[in-house]
């Protein structure tokens, strides 16, 4: 394949070591490299930016060359017309389908893994990027009133953790945050012990946001380091959650970590906004657990949040190991073009 030309499709939003290290396994195999850059209008980051961030790690490869490309693949809108290449490689298997079906040769390139090496899950990590996606798709986020009928559960609750909330829910008169469902199914993906308190008091409807689950934004695992890291303990999937929630198989407490594209803020609601019905037993939503063991949960849980602040330092330490990289690169390249 080395007299052979490859393209390598990605919307890189943000481009991130792991790309580089693909693009670099890439070359390996092809003489050249065709980097196309797809983007749409509500894209992010510039795509230009997106093409000086791979020159700077790249610099002076004649391997490689860029292609800015307007549109989508996934979305039929991006055209493929003004590139010559005999190969087109994407870590996406989705897009791989489709060129394929243009008639293309494709290859599949299995992603490069490790802390920070998903561009979804670093836009997660990034305040600025967090809350501009919030005002952008401020309708998608709406709090609104969904029927507590309508809605199902996801996993059982701990009577303790449970009657802890009950009070401070009473005493303040409101629920701070609202729950999170999926708006096709109405499954709760956060805040299940307030679902259950809604539930066993008789409310009518309950203050929720909805998402898309099948946004690749959002994700789930069972542990709070699988927001950056995939290993052989993450168990869980979003086909697993919908599976157990349609069938009304509840899951343990505390068994799902699911991640979302926005900071979980409050919207209080005061309690007399909601409609009020009959109390009802809420018997099949308590995990049979003593306290010491929710004392368990609870200290396991801590225990969680300490590795992932662990994991976050260790992300900073890199990205300021590339941002040194890049720097050292940018003089060598100033010295070179002063003579």
């Amino acid at each position: 394949m080395k007299n052979k030309t490859a393209v390598f499709f990605g919307k890189f939003q943000p481009p991130h070591l792991g790309h580089i290290i693909t693009i670099n396994r890439i070359l390996n195999k092809f003489n050249k490299l065709i980097i196309a850059i797809t983007f749409v209008n509500n894209s992010n980051l510039n795509p230009y930016k997106i093409k000086k961030t791979f020159e700077e790690a790249f610099p002076n490869n004649k391997k490689i060359n860029y292609k800015i490309i307007a549109g989508s693949i996934e979305e039929g809108t991006a055209s493929l017309k003004n590139l010559k290449f005999d190969i087109a490689i994407s870590e996406n298997k989705k897009i791989i389908n489709i060129i394929k079906k243009i008639g293309y040769k494709t290859m599949f390139q299995s992603r490069s893994t490790g802390t920070g090496f998903s561009s979804s899950e670093i836009r997660s990590l990034h305040k600025d990027f967090v809350e501009k996606k919030i005002s952008k798709r401020n309708t998608k986020f709406n709090l609104k009133f969904e029927k507590l009928s309508k809605i199902k559960p996801l996993e059982r609750v701990m009577p303790m953790h449970l009657a802890n909330i009950e009070r401070m829910i009473l005493q303040d008169g409101l629920i701070l945050k609202p729950l999170i469902i999926d708006k096709k199914y109405k499954i709760v993906l956060d805040g299940s012990h307030r679902y259950a308190f809604l539930l066993k008091f008789g409310f009518i409807n309950a203050p929720v946001i909805e998402v898309d689950y099948e946004d690749e934004t959002i994700f789930v695992g069972n542990d709070l380091k699988h927001r950056y890291l995939i290993d052989k303990n993450l168990i869980l999937n979003k086909s697993k959650v919908i599976k157990a929630a349609l069938n009304e198989k509840l899951l343990k407490p505390r068994t799902t970590r699911h991640f979302f594209p926005f900071r979980k803020i409050n919207f209080p609601v005061k309690l007399n906004r909601l409609i009020k019905g009959k109390p009802n037993n809420i018997d099949f939503l308590l995990e049979k657990m003593t306290v010491k063991k929710e004392i368990e949960k609870n200290i396991s849980y801590t225990n969680e949040i300490n590795e992932e602040l662990k994991i976050l330092d260790n992300y900073i330490g890199e990205q300021k190991d590339i941002r040194l990289y890049l720097s050292h690169q940018i003089k060598m390249m100033k010295k070179k073009t002063e003579y």
